[in-house]
């Protein structure tokens, strides 16, 4: 076993190796939804946002032996985890001994046997990329929340070797509409995402998610994959333990609106000027983590778990958009078939996590419910 593989095996399964960084920023609006009692504006429908050439990008796989004869990494697409070599791995010009995820985190092994967190401002691990892809994957800093990282990703051609283009391609404007907000990587390590949301654990993955898309925009909502949480639950009520792995695997398909599951979002229009690309819901969970503020069986949207939508009330659409919400009703009556909501009480229902349209104090539904 190679220190390649060793070390990204062992950084999967262990959890003592989390940190605790200076507090996010909390300027991303991704963050609306924590400080807000739920809502998010930051609901777009991307399943993975990282790309290079044009080409989607799931994160890295380590592979032994590689299709070359050699054990080492590999750059990941949708359908094919091996699409173009890492062929080297350096941090601040030095080579490495191995790399890793652990939550939420890169971390590496230096050469004289010292293991690394990549933390704060001044980071520059650098990923050379040959075959399909030729250049340069290069990680430069990070904007640390309470138990992930946020690093700044950016990608350089070999024709080109000085344009550096962002690995996360949309800067979202903020509820002000001026403001464009940075975005970011957070690295999930022990599982891929395939492109119908299906969530593949293999300890050699590492997803490069971006803070805009449904990966990393759950685990930025509070549903951090690594993590566990106390909550009450049954009758009587007592103290239950859990990880957040199914939380977050269920508002990956709740975020995008994959209602049937199969990959398929309604989170945005299909047709005319986009208006609900990015919409606004209210979230709430059975874990205490986003509670239900004003939401009732009537107002809500749908219920969750890791498959997709478990119900859905097809009147209370993300957009006020008639061509949406005729081509959502359409397409979902097609897709699946779910039963009618009938109560917010995420235990009632048996779901992980819920959505509903945002409701303002005590006003009914807002008619202003898109970005």
């Amino acid at each position: 076993m190679t220190l390649f593989r060793m070390f990204a095996t062992l950084a999967f399964s262990a959890s003592v190796l989390s940190a605790c960084g200076p507090q996010d920023p909390g300027s991303d609006v991704n963050q609306q939804g924590v400080r807000t009692g739920g809502y998010s504006e930051d609901n777009s429908f991307t399943t993975m946002g990282g790309m290079i050439a044009g080409q989607v990008i799931t994160g890295l796989f380590y592979v032994t032996p590689a299709s070359s004869g050699t054990t080492g990494w590999w750059i990941g697409i949708p359908g094919n985890n091996q699409y173009a070599e890492v062929t080297q791995i350096q941090l601040n010009g030095a080579p490495i001994q191995a790399l890793s995820s652990a939550q939420g985190f890169f971390q590496v092994e230096r050469t004289d046997g010292v293991v690394q967190q990549l933390t704060g401002a001044n980071i520059n691990l650098v990923l050379t990329v040959s075959g399909a892809l030729s250049g340069k994957l290069r990680i430069i800093s990070s904007q640390d929340a309470d138990s992930y990282g946020q690093y700044v990703t950016e990608w350089a051609p070999s024709a080109r070797p000085t344009e550096w283009s962002t690995f996360c391609p949309h800067a979202y404007a903020g509820s002000d509409g001026t403001n464009m907000k940075p975005e970011f990587v957070i690295p999930v390590a022990g599982a891929y995402w395939q492109a119908n949301g299906v969530r593949v654990p293999n300890g050699n993955a590492i997803q490069l998610s971006c803070t805009h898309d449904s990966v990393g925009g759950c685990i930025r909502w509070g549903y951090e994959p690594w993590a566990a949480v106390s909550y009450m639950s049954g009758t009587p009520a007592k103290l239950t333990t859990t990880s957040l792995q199914a939380a977050h695997q269920a508002c990956t398909r709740m975020k995008r609106a994959d209602f049937c599951g199969n990959g398929q979002s309604f989170t945005t229009v299909n047709e005319g000027d986009g208006a609900g690309q990015h919409t606004v819901i209210q979230l709430w969970d059975r874990y205490g983590i986003h509670r239900p503020e004003a939401q009732t069986g009537d107002s809500m949207e749908a219920h969750w778990d890791e498959s997709g939508a478990t119900c859905l009330n097809r009147s209370k659409f993300r957009s006020d958009n008639e061509t949406y919400g005729a081509h959502l009703d359409d397409d979902i009556l097609r897709g699946c078939s779910l039963p009618d909501c009938t109560t917010s009480d995420t235990a009632a229902a048996g779901a992980l996590v819920s959505s509903g349209r945002p409701y303002y104090l005590d006003e009914a539904l807002s008619s202003d419910s898109t970005n």
